[in-house]
């Protein structure tokens, strides 16, 4: 039947599965997923699981079915991976394939599970002298046997000799619970021969779950059986040596709510004075904060502390809102002050000198107005730069020729201005090449010699930016921004994969690639959300406060 649907060809004489969208507005409605060869059958048979949207109850105006086919399985790169395991390829095809080593996210989530650096470099090590990656990533399938049992799942084409387990996950993978460790089914599992040799003909490239009250695709991401692939890795020793504790990947990460979250102040402890923000409410009546302290003097060092809420306040009184602000005193020693309106509604002026006695982490109602107001250039609110985060650039509002190059003023979305080299613009992110095009076709720049380095950037890479939505744009950004802060937390040796931080960040990441399909924000406790820049916050949902 599937050899029919694809015109005889020869790679239709190869296809066992097809990813399919299906209209019929009167007999089914309109379904997508997979369709894979199934023993016995002279008719294509639709799960209920494929319609998403059901028929239409009224006189139907025709009966017609439209089946599109989008994919065809096995993928070419799969048949190029069944060479190589039936020992048929050629060294180009070997040398192409060893050069897809393990991703950055794999290998992450492979570390949550318990795997050590040493066995990932011998297992590209052993890749690479045996010629072949034990890995791939593999369309999934839904058992047209019925006889997979539950925790089990074949892979198709790698032979009745495979009987192990094998990892499975789905991008984005971001922390241990996003893998699990299933047994590739044989014949104990299968029962009977007629099923189990009708799985063996099926060539390499699938990986089939079995139908049962709990399925594993859910469990890897939100994973399904329309057309999700899988990256599976069947190798004795890494699998062997990940850490199967299901209870312990799924990590909760609970953010109670409170007022006094990500709340700064000066704590005395021990006789030693620390800058002290409140990370965490851990429990309530009584109640109790997770506080990080930070002592300066020679060496920074970070302590942790376990407090009462009438430890931190202290006699304080917490910020409502900033009504205005003034400056005092003229030159070098103006002051910047705030009118203030606490919790208790009482209202005052208050020095900036003042308030960071008072909040060694600025109250979020200040830092709103100090970037509201443009008041962060302001020599006595500097120090507040630091729990802004990653600035973004906003604009190019000028540009000037010093010693024969290049340099352009840039507006950050924080506030700040600063004077950057082409050169170093040139190197920067797709983005800033978005805005220094737009700024060079805004001032007709871009024809004059010295801007001729900036035609390549226009022609190349801002000419498509500039056909996007805004919002796209503006999503892509918070994506990578999220990826970069996850990556760059999980390999951190000071909180790695399975940190709760890691994890936050993964989440967040992967919630900010639904936005587009389905909107909503990403969700970060306070002390995250001041880590990402000013653009990105309009997207994000803060736990905790």
């Amino acid at each position: 039947m599937v050899v029919e649907l694809l015109g005889k060809s020869q790679r239709a004489q190869r296809a066992h599965a097809v990813q399919v969208r299906l209209f019929s507005p009167s007999k089914f409605g309109i379904g997508k997923g997979m369709l894979v060869v199934k023993k016995g059958i002279d008719k294509i048979q639709i799960p209920k699981s494929m319609i998403k949207v059901e028929r239409s109850k009224t006189t139907p105006l025709h009966t017609n079915v439209v089946l599109v086919i989008t994919e065809v399985f096995p993928s070419s790169r799969c048949e190029e991976m069944a060479k190589i395991l039936r020992g048929n390829a050629t060294a180009k095809q070997k040398r192409a394939h060893l050069t897809k080593h393990l991703s950055s996210m794999v290998e992450n989530v492979l570390y949550a599970k318990g795997l050590s650096r040493e066995i990932i470099d011998q297992y590209i090590d052993n890749s690479n002298e045996q010629g072949c990656n034990n890995h791939c990533h593999l369309i999934g399938v839904a058992d047209p046997t019925s006889m997979i049992p539950e925790g089990c799942v074949f892979i198709t084409g790698l032979g009745k000799r495979f009987l192990g387990n094998v990892f499975l996950t789905r991008y984005p993978c971001t922390e241990a619970k996003d893998g699990l460790v299933a047994r590739q089914a044989g014949m104990n599992e299968i029962k009977t021969d007629d099923m189990y040799a009708f799985l063996h003909s099926f060539p390499f490239g699938l990986v089939i779950f079995p139908l049962c009250e709990s399925p594993l695709p859910p469990k890897m991401n939100d994973g399904d059986l329309d057309g999700d692939l899988y990256f599976a890795l069947w190798d004795h020793q890494v699998v062997s040596n990940i850490i199967i504790d299901d209870d312990e990947d799924f990590i909760g990460v609970e953010t109670l709510k409170d007022s006094l979250i990500n709340i700064g102040f000066t704590l005395i402890k021990n006789e030693e004075k620390y800058d002290g923000v409140v990370l965490r409410k851990l429990q309530e009546n009584p109640d109790k904060y997770l506080v990080q302290g930070t002592r300066n003097n020679k060496t920074t060092k970070l302590e942790y502390f376990e407090l009462t809420r009438d430890e931190i306040l202290d006699g304080r009184d917490l910020v409502r809102k900033v009504i205005s602000h003034r400056m005092k005193g003229n030159g070098s020693s103006a002051r910047t002050q705030l009118l203030i309106k606490w919790e208790t509604d009482k209202e005052s002026w208050n020095s900036m000198p003042d308030i960071r006695k008072m909040f060694s982490t600025p109250p979020e109602a200040v830092m709103e107005y100090v970037l509201q107001h443009s008041l962060l250039g302001l020599k006595d609110c500097k120090w507040m730069k630091k729990f802004v985060g990653d600035s973004v650039l906003d604009e190019i509002t000028e540009h000037r020729i010093v010693k024969g190059e290049i340099e352009l003023h840039c507006r950050f979305d924080a506030g700040e201005t600063e004077w950057i080299s082409m050169k170093e613009m040139r190197n920067g992110d797709r983005e800033d090449k978005l805005i220094l095009g737009r700024y060079a076709m805004k001032n007709r720049l871009s024809q004059g010699r010295i801007w001729s380095s900036i035609r390549n950037i226009w022609l190349e890479t801002v000419q498509d930016l500039l056909c996007k939505e805004h919002r796209a744009n503006e999503i892509d950004v918070l994506a990578k921004s999220l990826y970069r802060k996850w990556d760059d937390s999980a390999k951190d040796e000071a909180k790695g994969p399975r940190d709760e931080e890691t994890i936050l960040w993964g989440r967040a990441y992967k919630q900010s690639l639904e936005i587009e399909k389905h909107g909503g924000k990403v969700d970060l406790p306070l002390e995250l959300h001041y880590q990402i820049s000013l653009q990105n916050r309009k997207h994000v949902n803060v736990t905790g406060v």
